[in-house]
């Protein structure tokens, strides 16, 4: 059970690296943001794209960060069964599904724009189920 449970944290860290090329490489603004403006008729002042640039890179490195950390918690601590490990990686996806999920949900509705908030609670319930299979482990 345990080795299931680095494989679901791993598979998290990879859709947080993911994350953190999109936000870091890709486009500004990005293709649901986009679609969100052109529903206003907006565009985007070079500030405005300065703004959200940062905003994205800022976020790529957080994404980056917690990706490794949950690599390097996963192949460590938690693979010697300390449990604090665990729980760090819970409550990190925890808190990444709150603020990622809940208020792009809420986007998507009032826009009709799909927003990622599903693949949130995919990396949340990869870290909530390597959680569980560590604790049966």
């Amino acid at each position: 059970m345990l080795n299931a449970a680095i494989a679901c944290n791993c598979l998290a860290a990879i859709l947080f690296f993911l994350a953190a090329m999109k936000y870091g490489r890709g486009p500004v603004p990005v293709t649901y943001h986009r679609l969100i403006l052109d529903k206003e008729g907006e565009d985007l002042s070079p500030h405005m794209t300065l703004i959200l640039k940062a905003m994205y890179r800022a976020f790529s490195g957080a994404a980056l960060a917690i990706g490794l950390l949950i690599v390097a918690l996963s192949l460590g601590p938690v693979r010697a069964g300390e449990f604090w490990a665990e729980v760090a990686l819970l409550l990190a996806g925890a808190a990444f599904v709150s603020g990622s999920s809940f208020t792009p949900y809420n986007i998507e509705q009032a826009t009709e724009v799909q927003t990622p908030w599903r693949l949130s609670l995919l990396m949340g319930g990869l870290l909530g189920a390597g959680f569980l299979l560590a604790q049966l482990a």
